[in-house]
């Protein structure tokens, strides 16, 4: 090809690489994608050199020591993309697949100052006639040894694909093929037909290559992220729903089947009363794990009032249940007013050798209220805001509903709970 020719493809690259660099805002946070940027700024600074070469070269011949440092600037340019290219490769590898093969930056960075040095030896070995002559450089046997750094990052890349090469798939094993074989077999043809075309050509290949294998892997790694989440998200339930059978207690249900076992001698028609009162208790509460929408206030009303009835056959004429409630056609989380409940019922009244709980419910401007009231012993409410059954109660209230409740208590006195839920989420369900 002609110089002019060369002058395009070069430029034509060059736009090519520039492109994808500024496309390649985002660094990303795996150390690889800084090493392909840099990849791209040296590439870039080849490309540019080139081409100038091929413009200045009528111009140039005279000056033998301006046209010789900018040749060897651009050979020095050409040996950096392959150390670079190569630890792309290694440090790709083994951030993708988690091999165990590192290669230290300071070796990298160690390799490359060996480089420089044996490049400047060269460059004013009396043998290389160029700096003196006026003719085209032309490189002595002496020059080889600067092959000698660039072996490292290649073994090393090399060692990292055997190690990785199980781990991948059919598509990335292609891929890995193709970074290792396309710019090999474009430097051999170069070494023996002195194509330059190739070389620049072969490059932006690659580097397109380079920046669509990157991409994909950062979408692989949303993708996974969001797998991660979603897995977080399932233990997360599944905990919940731990603590929602956990609210069946082992003395609770000792208590109902002591009083069955007692009724059932005494009274044998409430007792089977009761066991089906409790199997239903049971099954709604065990139909309650694993749901996530609200449900109708009236549903959760009658698991509570089921808890109750359960309750007091085990205690008999110390538990009174008053309703009040004014306010039907609303949701709130599953479970909410039965752990509550049994708090006033555990903590309020039966300490008090007995008592009344009253539950009531008001909508009220933008909101729906529930309130559990006992007259129990009470507690004092700057001290402490309930147990871990009260907070979970509260963290899905206002997780679910985006509501909150709010816990008065007074010695002696007893202990209020007021749900508040807004009416455009307990509505929209």
């Amino acid at each position: 090809m002609s110089a002019i020719q060369n002058i395009y493809v070069t430029l034509y690259m060059t736009a090519i690489c520039f492109f994808i660099f500024v496309l390649d805002r985002n660094k990303g946070s795996h150390h690889y994608s800084r090493i392909y940027r840099i990849l791209l700024v040296v590439q870039i600074s080849f490309l540019l050199t080139d081409s100038l070469l091929w413009a200045l070269d009528d111009y140039l011949v005279e000056f033998s020591f301006a046209y010789a440092m900018l040749w060897e600037l651009s050979y020095g340019l050409s040996m950096a993309i392959i150390v670079v290219y190569f630890y792309f490769i290694h440090d790709f590898l083994v951030e993708t697949y988690g091999i165990d093969d590192k290669y230290p930056l300071k070796d990298f960075i160690a390799g490359g100052i060996l480089l420089l040095m044996l490049w400047l030896m060269v460059m004013w070995d009396d043998d290389v006639k160029f700096i003196r002559a006026g003719n085209v450089p032309e490189h002595t046997p002496f020059f080889l040894l600067l092959y000698i750094p660039m072996l490292s990052p290649v073994v090393v890349s090399l060692r990292a694909t055997v190690k990785a090469w199980k781990k991948c798939d059919n598509r990335m094993r292609s891929i890995i093929l193709l970074y290792i074989l396309v710019p090999t077999i474009s430097a051999i043809i170069y070494l023996l037909l002195q194509i330059d075309t190739l070389i620049y050509i072969s490059l932006t290949i690659m580097t397109l290559l380079i920046y669509v294998t990157v991409k994909q892997e950062n979408r692989m790694d949303v993708f996974n992220q969001l797998k991660i989440i979603q897995a977080k998200e399932a233990e997360l339930k599944e905990t919940e729903q731990k603590v929602m059978i956990g609210n069946i207690q082992p003395l609770f249900i000792q208590g109902i089947l002591s009083s069955i076992a007692s009724m059932a001698e005494k009274d044998p028609k409430k007792a089977e009363e009761t066991t089906s009162s409790f199997a239903t208790y049971l099954r709604m509460n065990l139909n309650s794990v694993g749901k996530n929408e609200p449900v109708p206030f009236e549903e959760e009303l009658k698991h509570a009032d089921s808890f109750l009835a359960l309750e007091s056959n085990v205690w008999p004429g110390k538990i009174k249940v008053e309703h009040d409630t004014e306010a039907f056609n609303f949701f709130l989380p599953v479970l909410t007013l039965q752990p509550l409940v049994e708090n006033a019922l555990v903590h309020g009244i039966l300490p008090n050798d007995g008592g009344t709980i009253k539950i009531w419910s008001r909508e009220i401007d933008d909101y729906f209220l529930v309130g559990i009231d006992d007259d129990g012993i009470g507690f004092d409410a700057t001290l402490t805001h309930g147990g871990v059954g009260i907070e979970h109660t509260r963290n899905r209230l206002e997780k679910v509903s985006g509501g909150k409740m709010e816990i008065r208590s007074e010695r002696g006195k007893g202990t209020s709970v007021t749900i508040y839920i807004p009416a455009k989420t307990a509505k929209t369900f």
